[in-house]
Parts: structure tokens; sequence; C-alpha cells
């Protein structure tokens, strides 16, 4: 009677385990019926349970299937960069970037926070909706001297404005404005005609590629490189392909995972992560006994 109900049981969590199941709303972190029943037989079911790789993104809990779990190969580092991301989004929350009220202000932000703070880039960015910069159309028009002087908070603001021309001229060259239709080219062959721009290197590019066109593409920044080489994922002389592909080879696909990710180890790195003095004691990752 016994060996019936189990391989019963068994049946029914493959199969709701063939479909990706999003479930619940933050805080709540009931996995599935099937998990809550299977606990109690840890022997036989937790194996199923760490080939689950789940996380939150938009308040929702997300459980990939069993199946893209076994086809990509379970490994400690997909498990250890999922308990990561689940940790700091339980300390931190939900980060809601990129703050922009269009792709094209997200582009024009990842542009001039180039060797600047976000608070420059803000001043920067609200004067250049004061003087109704903040279309492709207005921007391609716009004189390069008027639009350096308009961008100054951003700092650099000569070579900020001559990027900034470069990309829309780019923008309207290829695509005639359209960003739309520039976000329809293969991610690959797109991301490679951004590094062709001047101004434009592979944070930038990815930082438009992820934020302003929802594609799947993890954004590498100094923090990245800060945290993970301290968690020893790698040795600081890293490349920047090679520490995306850490994440891009381990991680679901999924622009919304990797947009809340970058933000969040941006928040780490600012709050306990720091280059000088860093508050390790406090550090969300130790206190989660993750390290």
């Amino acid at each position: 009677m016994i060996k019936p109900i189990i391989y019963h049981f068994f049946l029914l969590y493959l199969v709701i385990s063939l479909f990706p199941i999003r479930i619940g709303a933050f805080p709540n972190i009931t996995i599935l019926p099937t998990t809550r029943i299977f606990y109690s037989f840890p022997l036989i079911f937790n194996l199923f349970y760490d080939l689950q790789i789940s996380y939150y993104c938009n308040n929702v809990f997300i459980v990939n299937p069993l199946w893209y779990n076994l086809y990509h190969g379970v490994i400690l580092v997909k498990k250890r960069l999922l308990q990561i991301y689940n940790r700091l989004y339980s300390e931190f929350g939900p980060q809601n970037w990129w703050p922009a009220d269009s792709p094209f202000e997200v582009i024009i932000g990842a542009i001039l926070t180039q060797s600047t703070s976000w608070k420059n880039v803000e001043k920067a960015v609200q004067n250049m909706k004061k003087k109704g910069l903040m279309t492709p159309e207005a921007l391609y028009k716009a004189e390069e001297q008027s639009l350096a002087e308009i961008i100054r908070p951003s700092g650099y603001y000569n070579m900020k404005a001559k990027k900034l021309k470069a990309f829309v001229n780019f923008l309207f060259n290829r695509f005639s404005g359209d960003l739309d239709e520039m976000f329809k080219t293969p991610t690959a062959l797109l991301r490679k005609e951004l590094l062709s721009i001047y101004g434009i290197g592979e944070e930038t590019a990815d930082s438009i590629l992820l934020y302003a066109g929802n594609l799947p593409v993890f954004v590498v920044d100094a923090y990245t490189r800060r945290i993970f080489s301290r968690l020893g994922f790698f040795g600081e002389e890293t490349t920047y392909g090679q520490i995306q592909r850490l994440f891009m080879d381990n991680l679901p696909p999924d622009p919304c995972l990797f947009n809340e990710y970058h933000a969040l180890i941006v928040a780490l790195g600012k709050d306990y992560c720091r280059k000088t003095k860093p508050n390790c004691s406090g550090c969300p990752l130790r206190s989660g006994n993750l390290f």
C-alpha cells in the first residue's frame, strides 16, 4: 500500500516539475505543495528539492522546471549563486532598477553614469528633460556644444556629449532612430555594434541591452568584481567576459533575474562590501551562513 502512494506522489512531483511555476508573493516562501509533502522524506526527496533552481523576481517566487536543471547540469556554482541572490533579495528587497521613464532615458543614464555618481546623473538627466532632449529625435538635432553645457553636472561633459551624439547618430544611421527596431537585432550582433560606438564599453553596452532592451545579458561592474573575488569565485585579474560567463552559464537566462541580481550586488557593495573598510561582520551573506 505504501509503495503505490509514494509512486503516485513521485509521478505528481515530476509532472509539476515539467513546467516553470510562479507562485506566491514575497515574503511568502512556500515553494510547492509537493515539496512540503516530500520534505519529510529527506533521503529521497531532498534530492529533488536541491535540483530546483529557484529565486524571487518582481515579488514573485520562480521555480525553474526540473528538466532545465537536469539538462544544464546541477553543480555547486549554480546553487551557490542562487543562494546568494535569494539572501540579498531577502535583505534588500526589490531594487526597481533602472529608474527611468523610458528605454531611451535608460540609455542616456547608462552613458552619463560613467565615472560619476548617480546623483550627478540625475541632475544632468533633469536638465535634458527641461530642454526637451529626452527623445531620440530631439537629441539627434541638438548641437553637441549646447548639449555639453546641459549635461555639465555629470562631469566629463564634453566627452559625454560626444558619446551621446555618437550613440544617437548610430541609432538613426542604422535603425532610422527606432529603438524597437534596434532591439530586434540578435543580441550578440547588437552588442558587437554597440561596442563599436565611441564611448561605449562592455558595461555600458550590457546595461543598454539588459535595462533598456530587457535582454538576458548580465552586467558586470566594479562591485561584482570586488564582491565575488572576495568570495573566492575568481581572481582579481579575471576579465569582464570571464566574470560575465560565470553568471550567464550558471543562472537561468531571465532578464528579470539578471536585472535584480545586478542591482542587489550594487546595494551590497555600497552598504557593506566597500573598497576600503568593508563591513564584513554585518554582511548579509555572512549572517545567512553562506560563507
